[in-house]
């Protein structure tokens, strides 16, 4: 190891740690350090201290999603940091920073997202035989609707079906102001203005 950028035994386990930022768009917490790493948590926290010292990131504290409900460690590359990363330098060098197990955490999402994807998809296909059904019942009210019409006339559907006031029921008189699902007097189904015995 010699001195790389101004900074003195730089190696591969520095290259690896710039490398693990760059893959995270310049930012890693430790968690996510040792995941692209093959760096243990003292390696990490050796390597905070080293580059900070030369300029190549800065580090602070905070609360992260890899360690619920306490502050975790970071570093952030510097626009010197940023350089040296730009410049491919760093593949001389060597060191592992494969975003291997970050790329597997992708897979097992996407494999999520096909899952609730078809889920999804299903559903929709439910509620569209459904909606389906529903149309075909009105279809249904709306046929039976006009072979009352054609067998018992207009007038006597509009007037003793469906009157101005409301609707009355042919079987037991029962009326109301709006169409029941059904009548609360003799038990029979009417929807659309027809009349049909459950």
């Amino acid at each position: 190891m010699t001195e790389m950028f101004g900074v003195p035994n730089f190696g591969p386990k520095e290259a690896a740690f710039m490398r693990a930022l760059a893959v995270k768009e310049g930012e890693a917490d430790t968690v996510e350090i040792r995941r692209l790493t093959d760096l243990n948590s003292q390696q990490v926290a050796y390597r905070y201290d080293k580059l900070e010292e030369y300029g190549l990131v800065t580090t602070g504290y905070k609360e992260s999603e890899n360690t619920p409900g306490r502050p975790t460690r970071y570093a952030r590359l510097t626009k010197e940091g940023q350089r040296v990363v730009e410049s491919g330098e760093l593949e001389r060098v060597g060191g592992k920073a494969e975003p291997s197990v970050a790329v597997e955490e992708l897979r097992s999402e996407v494999a999520t997202l096909r899952q609730k994807h078809d889920r999804t998809e299903d559903r929709l296909e439910r509620i569209g035989e459904a909606l389906e059904r529903i149309i075909e019942e009105e279809d249904y009210g709306e046929r039976l609707y006009d072979a009352l019409k054609e067998k018992y006339g207009t007038e006597f559907v509009e007037e003793k079906l469906m009157p101005n006031d409301g609707i009355k029921c042919t079987e037991c008189g029962f009326s109301a102001n709006e169409v029941p699902d059904v009548c609360p007097g003799c038990g029979r189904i009417a929807k659309n203005g027809g009349l049909a015995q459950l």
